[in-house]
């Protein structure tokens, strides 16, 4: 048996990775949602150019697998055709912004906020040195929705306000607003990068810096608490919805909330195992 190759990059739509069975491809739906008309697109794409089955990844991105050298062109230009593409070029390797699912509905949310506020500031060239895996989860609800998932910033909530805090610190600094969350989350990524977080291979991770004893300035650190973890989802119908557990090339796989207006279909991550 061979041993196992690292592979250093996410495959998307602009660089697939090869794998046993094809290319592995990763489509981004934007902030996490999906409408019916993206939905059915993917499903056509995963049935005409891919093994016909849409995973879920563990940081919600949406994967296509058995894709042929030949099948990609028209798979990556329909994804692009349904804004599932993702950011241009190498940014695309460097926006992973999980959201809650279970966020409150609208582009006015702050959740929403604060995470549309980081895709877009880490398409900026200063971030370009951010290692592949690196991430950042929104996950400020009453209860962590997102505790089992992996990341790297993690901006949270308590009482009422943010918490922003270092992965591997038990606490976090207090921001006010969307705009203070998504700002003290970009400085500590640039903290990261400063402090020597990311290795001469390119690879790192905020735990990994933090256990070797980094630890962020006064003013990226405090003493606040996020709120607890909520209990694990289960499949079916809600107060703004329904979850499902389908396995399909026309559904994304679980934890998917279909919320009733407007009419979208949000994509939770897996917790890592």
């Amino acid at each position: 048996m061979s041993a196992p190759v690292v592979k250093g990059w996410c495959p998307g739509p602009r660089r697939p990775m090869p794998s046993g069975d094809g290319l592995v491809v990763r489509a981004r739906a934007p902030l996490g949602e999906l409408t019916p008309g993206a939905a059915r697109g993917l499903a056509g794409l995963a049935q005409a150019h891919a093994s016909g089955a849409v995973e879920l990844t563990n940081r919600g991105n949406l994967q296509l697998r058995g894709v042929s050298e030949a099948a990609f062109p028209a798979l990556a230009q329909g994804l692009a055709a349904l804004g599932l593409a993702g950011a241009e070029g190498e940014a695309e390797a460097r926006v992973s912004v999980v959201l809650d699912p279970f966020r409150g509905l609208g582009d006015a949310d702050a959740q929403t906020l604060c995470a549309d506020t980081l895709a877009h500031a880490l398409a900026a060239p200063e971030f370009s040195a951010l290692p592949v895996k690196f991430g950042f989860v929104v996950d400020a609800g009453a209860r962590r929705r997102l505790d089992g998932v992996s990341g790297d910033v993690r901006v949270e909530g308590a009482d009422g306000a943010f918490v922003v805090r270092a992965d591997g610190l038990a606490t976090g600094r207090r921001a006010a607003d969307a705009a203070g969350a998504a700002a003290l989350a970009l400085d500590l990524a640039r903290w990261f990068l400063a402090s020597g977080g990311v290795g001469a291979d390119g690879r790192g991770r905020m735990r990994a810096h933090v256990a070797a004893g980094a630890t962020p300035p006064p003013e990226l650190f405090g003493d606040a608490r996020p709120s607890p973890a909520a209990a694990r989802p289960r499949p079916g119908p809600g107060a703004r919805g329904s979850m499902s557990r389908r396995r399909s090339a026309s559904l994304p796989p679980p934890p998917c909330v279909a919320s009733p207006t407007p009419p979208r279909r949000r994509c939770g991550s897996r917790p890592s195992a």
